[in-house]
């Protein structure tokens, strides 16, 4: 059985069919490791050997749908990880000292990656697939 979500995105993206079930095939599968797990784009273009574009259209149509929700990581620029993290990109303040290197950083928005978190609906039905 499949997600509501994603049978909409096989609807309107008829030709994309099968990279669509290998996406959500790949989100379930990841969901079953780890249910608390955050859903990376750039990981998932890798995993599905599919060009960003279509994996991050299908993602953010996901979100437009509420099935996903954005995720926000301003990593530390000197690259000692995530220094803070919102699912507001307007909550983040003008600057923050960081406590992976102690240093004061800015906000600039090459800090910023966006990844995603699944609905609790999204949870559940991928979940619950076979």
């Amino acid at each position: 059985m499949s997600s509501a979500g994603f049978d909409i995105l096989r609807h309107k993206h008829e030709a994309w069919g099968t990279v669509i079930s290998n996406l959500e095939a790949e989100m379930a599968n990841t969901l079953k490791r780890d249910p608390n797990a955050i859903i990376d784009g750039e990981i998932l273009t890798q995993q599905l050997n599919v060009e960003s574009r279509k994996i991050f259209t299908l993602l953010l149509e996901l979100v437009a749908q509420h099935e996903l929700h954005r995720l926000y990581l301003w990593l530390c620029p000197k690259g000692e990880g995530t220094a803070m993290e919102s699912t507001d990109l307007q909550s983040f303040p003008e600057w923050i000292e960081c406590d992976r290197c102690s240093d004061i950083h800015y906000f600039n928005q090459d800090d910023i990656e966006i990844h995603f978190l699944p609905s609790d609906s999204l949870k559940n039905q991928l979940l619950a697939q076979r």
